[in-house]
């Protein structure tokens, strides 16, 4: 083999090296995407399962009056001696003009170094915005609300957090059904 041979050889697996590389560490990021993804759809779906399950008038309150927020739950990151996860209030309010505080969440993807005395965790920004829309108006009244949660989150996509967001819509009638 000559030095030529050589070196044509190892440009090609150079090359092919790279390559292999760059599709690793892309497949990578869209894993962890997703992750962030489907963590922040399934929060959404918990909170809107909490919601289903709630009285009718409960959810029309909170139409009615801003200042009451729709009393949810959620699991604190906090473990418990036997691990499993503390049940905590989470209350939302819905169609606010601003921003609330309580709509804006820390949720934990992960928590690196579980074993070390220091652990820390991976976090998430989560923001969700509830709108319902009373359907008890108009020529053909209703007694049913449609309810629409908005939620956004930081992706780390691309190598630098991303703002992504999502849309899970319900319709709630005052026929129970459960």
């Amino acid at each position: 083999m000559s030095l030529i041979e050589v070196m044509i050889a190892m440009t090609i697996f150079s090359v092919l090296a790279v390559t292999i590389l760059s599709s690793v560490l892309l497949s990578r990021r869209i894993a962890e995407a997703n992750i962030y993804g489907n963590t922040a759809l399934t929060i959404t779906q918990g909170y809107l399962e909490q919601i289903k399950s709630m009285e009718y008038n409960v959810v029309l309150d909170s139409v009615g009056d801003n200042s009451i927020p729709l009393p949810t739950k959620s699991i604190s990151a906090i473990t418990s001696t036997t691990g499993a996860g503390i049940e905590i209030d989470d209350p939302i309010y819905i169609n606010s003009q601003k921003e609330h505080a309580s709509n804006s969440k820390k949720v934990v993807i992960d928590i690196r170094n579980p074993e070390s005395a220091n652990p820390s965790p991976v976090t998430m920004s989560y923001l969700i915005r509830p709108t319902v829309v009373d359907l008890d108006t108009g020529a053909n009244p209703l007694r049913a609300l449609e309810i629409t949660l908005e939620y956004q989150f930081l992706s780390p996509e691309k190598g630098s957090p991303e703002l992504r967001d999502g849309t899970v819509r319900l319709v709630k009638s005052f026929v129970p059904t459960f």
